[in-house]
């Protein structure tokens, strides 16, 4: 579709054109890993038209999610506790190289895998490489002929190769550090843009802007309150009339009684959010009807704000 890929995938913001397209080359089958693309994607209902569309998809999570719903198998995967391994994926957020091994505790429950078992198995039922490497494959085939398999443990050996043993990393309960920071590494080597600079102002997002602030969020009956993460109000809301019950049978708790401020909500007191006991708190940086969790931690009251 002419958009730069800067991995084996197209954006998240382009995904959904690309499956509704008809390029011979589009996306036609997908497999999910502890991903959950119709909330996390834009345009939701775009999103869902895709999935739909799609010859195959395949969920693997701990959990049914909503994009489960629309595949074909949902796939049971093991939890950390449930397998040993260290995050080489994420070893590049690290401030330096870094890396600590998680031991497996206790066996899966159930059908549940690990996502390398999966993987494994799918490539030899679709006759594809592992890892998208033949030799890898030929590894895998030659060990069971000898009755064993291609295991993460090989993968992770491979990974330690002129940095530690496995085994050693196994026995160092607090990681292992390899070096230092190497400042201006990220933007040397990781920043993939045409200049190698972080565009704070690109083109694209300045020419929508006016649209986004010409058409914002309101409140409605049908949706009268709006949960936001940061402490920037999207709109000014004039009211807070939404209801949310306990399950456990306890009165109702209405957020909009009388005895509060225009927004409906007097500071200190515990409120029930679906199945949620939370305490909130008034703010005059929020705008009315907007909650928002604080930036402080996930043990913090969440912010309701204040008429102002």
């Amino acid at each position: 579709m002419g958009i730069p890929r800067f991995s084996v995938v197209p954006p998240a913001t382009v995904f959904a054109d690309d499956v509704l397209s008809d390029d011979p080359e589009r996306i036609r089958a997908l497999v999910v890993v502890g991903g959950n693309p119709v909330l996390t994607f834009p345009n939701a209902e775009k999103v869902e038209a895709a999935l739909q569309r799609l010859e195959l998809l395949v969920s693997i999570d701990l959990y049914h999610s909503d994009t489960g719903t629309f595949a074909d198998y949902n796939l049971p995967a093991a939890t950390a506790f449930e397998k040993g391994g260290f995050h080489f994926l994420t070893a590049s957020f690290e401030p330096y190289p870094y890396i600590e091994w998680k031991p497996k505790l206790v066996e899966p429950r159930g059908e549940a895998r690990s996502e390398w078992e999966i993987f494994r198995d799918l490539s030899r039922s679709a006759g594809v490489p592992f890892l998208n490497n033949p030799a890898v494959s030929a590894i895998d085939r030659v060990l069971g002929v000898l009755g064993r398999s291609f295991t993460a443990d090989h993968f992770y050996r491979f990974l330690l190769l002129g940095k530690t043993t496995l085994s050693r990393l196994k026995k160092n309960a607090g990681g292992m550090k390899f070096g230092d920071i190497a400042w201006g590494d990220f933007t040397a080597q990781r920043l993939e843009t045409e200049d190698g600079k972080i565009q704070l102002a690109p083109t694209d997002f300045v020419e929508a802007l006016p649209k986004a602030l010409g058409s914002p969020l309101r409140a409605s009956l049908e949706f009268p309150l709006i949960l936001i993460s940061g402490g920037t109000p999207l709109c000014e809301l004039q009211h807070l009339d939404a209801q949310h019950s306990q399950v456990d049978g306890e009165a109702e708790r209405k957020l909009g009684d009388p005895e509060s401020s225009r927004c409906g909500a007097a500071g200190g007191r515990e409120r029930y959010v679906g199945a949620s006991r939370i305490a909130h708190r008034n703010s005059r940086d929020s705008s009315c009807g907007v909650g928002r969790n604080s930036r402080g931690g996930r043990h913090d009251p969440p912010v309701l704000g204040s008429q102002v």
